[in-house]
């Protein structure tokens, strides 16, 4: 993604984050499975895949918000690195 990487400073929410950058991180994210599919030796496979490719982009970037409060919640923030970087709020909403 450009080698710009997210940094807790100015950032409150990790899925905010991926939703500005939504078709960026939807295209980043579905050339994983592009590259299984391509992969696959099963043309069933590969004309299913191809099938709902085209619309995965729009589904993807709308879970954005969602994936990130996964990736957030799951990596750990705590509320020591919340203060370090400033995050207002951050500590009153997940303790």
């Amino acid at each position: 993604m450009g080698g710009d990487c997210y940094h807790l400073i100015g950032q409150a929410e990790f899925g905010d984050y991926l939703a500005k950058r939504g078709d960026e991180v939807a295209e980043a994210l579905l050339t994983v499975s592009d590259a299984q599919a391509a992969a696959s030796g099963r043309p069933t496979v590969i004309r299913a895949y191809k099938s709902v490719r085209g619309n995965a982009g729009k589904h993807v970037t709308a879970a954005l918000p969602r994936v990130g409060a996964l990736v957030q919640k799951y990596a750990g923030l705590s509320a020591a690195a919340a203060d370090l970087a400033g995050l207002s709020g951050y500590r009153a909403r997940h303790e």
